[in-house]
């Protein structure tokens, strides 16, 4: 699939997010009546100037969307794309009657989210999932993605953006030590999602099925998501952390989780 720049939306140290448009292959045009509107998408690169605040960032995104699959985190659809000679990976937005970004959910729906979203037990998979993958990113609101499939149909969630989840940048070794550390058991230390999440986060038994969903992923199937990055994205040594990093938390899970909920109770 070809697609087209429409325009930079950031130029950051991390990276660049460019938003495109699909355009078709084919010449011919669908019969009238048929045309299905274009995809659109936020593809993201790094270039050598972006190796130490933005680590392999691409290969990130993809090896956090195929265990998401298998732990059946809902995560957008991800298309591998070079577009003006740089490699890097299309998060396709998808296609809803209302689309917002969590923080910006209406004040109703942020009161009762048990209420009004569909799919809320995905928040028990993202917190076991995000342990999991060493993600410091969800707190802003700004990477979960609430939709309304249909005209007031009720609120549904995907999730987004997964580039500082597992390797992430090299700066997090800096502050944070080595994986093994005490400090990235230490959920809390880098680890914070919204108000409105938090409360419906309450027990560590809400989380425990995801959690054993996670530790029965085989290492056979660790390595093989991160074999299929291609070699451009990923050096041996970054595959080679990668793979020993979620091995390691994979054990760790429940001990990491337990932790993060008797923190979370004592301070409420």
């Amino acid at each position: 699939m070809n697609w087209r720049v429409i325009r930079a939306v950031s130029s950051k140290p991390q990276g660049h997010v460019w938003e495109v448009e699909e355009q078709s292959e084919s010449a011919s045009a669908p019969p009238q009546g048929l045309e299905k509107p274009p995809r659109h998408g936020f593809f993201k690169f790094t270039t050598p100037a972006n190796r130490y605040w933005g680590g392999p960032a691409v290969a990130n995104e993809l090896i956090a969307a195929g265990l998401a699959r298998l732990v059946g985190l809902d995560v957008a659809e991800l298309e591998l794309a070079r577009i003006e000679g740089h490699l890097g990976v299309v998060s396709v937005v998808r296609p809803a009657a209302r689309l917002v970004i969590w923080r910006n959910l209406p004040a109703p729906a942020h009161r009762s989210i048990r209420r009004q979203v569909a799919n809320v037990r995905q928040f028990r998979a993202m917190l076991a999932f995000d342990a999991w993958t060493l993600n410091i990113d969800r707190g802003t609101g700004k990477n979960i993605i609430a939709y309304q499939p249909t005209p007031g149909s009720a609120w549904r969630v995907y999730f987004i953006d997964h580039g500082h989840t597992l390797h992430g940048n090299y700066d997090r070794w800096r502050w944070g030590g080595p994986y093994r550390s005490r400090y990235w058991d230490d959920l809390w230390r880098y680890y914070s999602v919204h108000t409105s999440i938090r409360r419906y986060l309450r027990s560590y038994r809400s989380v425990a099925p995801f959690v054993e969903r996670i530790q029965k992923i085989t290492p056979a199937q660790i390595r093989r998501e991160v074999a299929a990055v291609p070699a451009e994205l990923l050096t041996p040594r970054q595959a080679r952390l990668i793979t020993d990093l979620l091995l390691w938390r994979q054990r760790r899970l429940s001990l990491i989780l337990r932790r993060w909920f008797q923190r979370h109770h004592a301070a409420s």
